[in-house]
């Protein structure tokens, strides 16, 4: 037990926390509780807010904009983590190696990690290009036929999400190595006495192993694409027919284009439960993990 003179020391150590507290007050706390407020309100900039109960949720559940936001986004989601973690993943057992160049071959898979989304955006927006574009100028050399690509609504959403998994994967592919890194060598060592390929042990040993790995992975992934907004601003501007609009886009045309700031802040609160829910969820899948792997 402590005496009263030593507790009495304990509390300089709030001192300490307090520029931090307030860091996290004033730039997280104070507007995540400002935005849910204004989701309950009606805001236009040049008025004052004033209550307005449900009515803003009332009206996205009614919005076939919004609905067709939100499958957007979880179509977004879906198709960049899933593929952008099994990539990553491929790539990692490959590269966890200790062969001659294989730390080129590591940067060069990373390097689009560290890239601006906008220039990510410009640089495949040039790609889809239908007159000057690489893509369409390989298929005319090849005499199949060509397209304007992003002016398809059947494919718009898809090939954006391309670029999502191009930029997503190199984060995942290092994350995934340094957990292959962290796999004690003795288990490969008894599953080579036993005899097992190399399927039997990705299966039995690596998987299995980075369980945490693919947790926060897919945590940290998933929150990136329900905030993907620079490529859609970019390369389709929400179009076409809406096809490529997910809520973050949706957020940004009703809070700054057509300035109905309390449907905003309601479709941000919404988003902001969406990531929760999975977040929360992933967690409880990721405790076992955790316990699995000591």
């Amino acid at each position: 037990m402590f005496s009263k003179r030593q507790l009495r020391y304990d509390y300089s150590g709030y001192l300490l926390l307090i520029p931090n507290y307030l860091i996290y007050t004033t730039f997280i706390l104070y507007p995540v509780l400002r935005v849910i407020y204004l989701s309950f309100a009606q805001y236009r900039f040049v008025t004052p807010p004033t209550f307005a109960g449900l009515s803003n949720y009332l009206y996205l559940l009614e919005s076939d904009r919004f609905r067709q936001a939100l499958f957007n986004t979880m179509y977004y989601w879906i198709g960049t983590v899933l593929v952008s973690m099994a990539l990553g993943m491929l790539i990692a057992v490959v590269l966890n190696r200790p062969k001659r160049g294989v730390s080129l071959f590591r940067s060069i898979y990373y390097l689009p990690n560290l890239l601006s989304l906008v220039v990510v955006g410009i640089a495949w927006l040039w790609i889809y290009n239908p007159q000057i574009g690489i893509l369409n100028s390989f298929l005319r050399s090849v005499g199949w036929r060509t397209s304007d690509w992003l002016r398809d609504p059947d494919l718009a959403m898809t090939l954006v999400i391309i670029p999502g998994i191009w930029t997503l994967t190199g984060f995942n592919m290092i994350i995934y190595l340094a957990g292959l890194q962290g796999i004690d060598q003795s288990y490969y060592e008894v599953a080579d006495i036993e005899g097992a390929g190399s399927i039997r042990k990705l299966f039995s040993i690596t998987l299995p192993l980075l369980r945490p790995i693919s947790f926060f992975v897919f945590v940290m992934s998933s929150i990136r694409s329900f905030q993907v907004f620079e490529l859609i601003y970019i390369m389709t501007g929400g179009g076409p027919r809406g096809t490529t609009t997910t809520l973050t886009f949706e957020v940004y045309q009703m809070g700054f284009m057509h300035y109905q700031m309390g449907r905003a802040a309601a479709a941000s609160v919404v988003l902001m439960f969406i990531v929760l829910i999975v977040t929360v969820t992933n967690f409880w899948y990721g405790r076992e993990g955790f316990n699995d792997a000591r």
